[in-house]
């Protein structure tokens, strides 16, 4: 792999952040902003990294590290790509399909 983390240091988001999921699906973690929708995909030191939105010197500690342990990354890669498998894969979007569809015609 060529790349160490995606690095997204968005100040606002408007979706959940579908950029993240695809780093997580080629076993690449992600150091992101602190943002509500992004802290429901990243878990700090396991699929990935956070920092403070805004804060230069966070986003730089968080560089840091990344750098720094490179393995401690690999191993969040292959977390947050196991994470995509279970709870984002095709079988939970076409289960969370049907669940729509089955709503739809019982009303």
């Amino acid at each position: 792999m060529c790349a160490t983390a995606l690095v997204l240091p968005s100040e606002a988001l408007d979706s959940v952040g579908y950029v993240n999921l695809g780093a997580f699906s080629i076993a690449l973690p992600v150091s992101a902003s602190d943002l509500p929708q992004l802290r429901e995909l990243v878990e700090p030191g396991r699929t990935g990294l956070l920092f403070t939105s805004g804060d230069a010197a966070s986003l730089a500690a968080a560089l840091r590290f990344a750098l720094e342990n490179p393995e401690e990354m690999r191993k969040m890669g292959m977390r947050a790509r196991d994470f995509v498998r279970d709870r984002h894969g095709m079988e939970q979007m076409l289960a969370g399909t049907l669940r729509v569809y089955e709503r739809v015609q019982g009303q």
